[in-house]
């Protein structure tokens, strides 16, 4: 898992190039054999659970320290290796199965979607495109039918759109495309038009395919904005002054918060459409709304926390950075031969600091 971790830090989404991971082990050494061994082992559980249903057991503490014991036992009494690497995965096993037995998030289908999950892992941004298009243009009176590899698209106006494609490669792989991106006027005014979710408005009942029935309860999905820079001459610093973060919450029947399956269900929401069954009145949703937006709070509030500290930092570096400039410039300034000129260029110097 730390090898995994180490290697996402480089392989991730957006990267432009094809990563390869090497990694190096002392050959004919015990190191060498209880990686062997473990890797076997560890294949066959993957295999009982699957990887996704393992990882959180897998990357702990508890299983980090297993694996640090089998490693120096394994070292010390070397002839005893496969005992104890047999011994401390079938305490894995039995831990995973617990896992999976008491928690509801663990009993997910094993059959991914995966024309979705293609699309989102290779081109997250016109898959997204894509979906909000014919989402609106079928929500709108409109008409959208999927031929092969591109869309029939006819607007709510009566604007009729052909071979339609959303990235770049698609239509360069087909004959007279019509690309969809955000230049395209249209989807750009839809992106900019989407509209946020407001107090009162109706709820929305959904099944998604794949979660268990025992799932059930509020989700939401909220941003956190941390807006620094109101005075109008912020505009002389040089750091961000909006940082936002996005968190999503579950709450269940009981009132309980849970983010683990919050995530769960967030990723089930990219890969798979999810099927309105019903709405909330409109006092349910208010309530619902207001519950869901206490989680957001209780919830976020680490990650706001980062937020602000990461922009504290970034102010305090910009003073010291416009200290040590205004403090060269005067170094600078001194060594003007002219008095007249030296003056002026401090009294300018002096200015812009007062300003900055």
């Amino acid at each position: 898992m730390r090898l995994e971790q180490r290697i996402g830090r480089v392989d991730r989404i957006g990267q432009p190039k094809t990563v390869q991971a090497i990694n190096f082990v002392i050959g004919d050494s015990v190191e060498f054999r209880v990686r062997e061994v473990l890797e076997q082992k560890l294949s066959v559980i993957f295999e009982e659970f699957g990887i996704d249903k393992t990882g959180d057991v897998l990357d702990s503490a508890q299983a980090g320290e297993l694996f640090e014991t089998v490693f120096i036992n394994s070292i010390l009494t070397p002839e005893h290796s496969t005992k104890i690497i047999t011994q401390a995965l079938n305490q894995l096993t039995r831990d995973i199965r617990t896992v999976r037995q008491y928690n509801p998030i663990f009993g997910l289908a094993d059959d991914p979607r995966i024309y979705y999950l293609k699309n989102i892992q290779n081109h997250p941004l016109p898959y997204w495109l894509e979906q909000m298009v014919v989402g609106f243009v079928r929500s709108s009176k409109g008409k959208a039918e999927k031929k092969h590899s591109w869309w029939n698209i006819s607007w709510p106006d009566g604007l009729e759109q052909k071979k339609c494609v959303f990235s770049t490669k698609d239509a360069d792989l087909l004959q007279d495309a019509t690309l969809i991106n955000l230049e395209n006027s249209r989807v750009r005014d839809l992106t900019l038009s989407l509209p946020l979710f407001a107090l009162g408005q109706s709820l929305p009942c959904v099944f998604i395919p794949g979660l268990p029935v025992t799932i059930s309860g509020l989700w939401g999905l909220f941003e956190l904005r941390l807006q620094a820079g109101m005075h109008q001459k912020t505009q002389l610093l040089r750091i961000p002054l909006v940082r936002r973060a996005f968190i999503s919450v579950f709450l269940s029947g009981e009132g309980k918060l849970f983010q683990p399956t919050a995530r769960h269900i967030w990723d089930a929401l990219q890969t798979t459409e999810a099927q309105v069954q019903a709405s909330l009145a409109q006092d349910e949703s208010i309530s619902a709304y207001e519950r869901l937006h206490e989680a957001a709070e209780q919830a976020g509030q680490e990650r706001f926390d980062t937020l602000q500290q990461a922009h504290l930092a970034a102010v305090a570096r910009e003073e010291e950075r416009g200290i040590n400039s205004f403090t060269s410039r005067r170094k600078a300034i001194e060594r003007v031969g002219l008095p007249e000129v030296r003056q002026f260029r401090l009294s300018h110097c002096n200015a812009e600091e007062t300003k900055w």
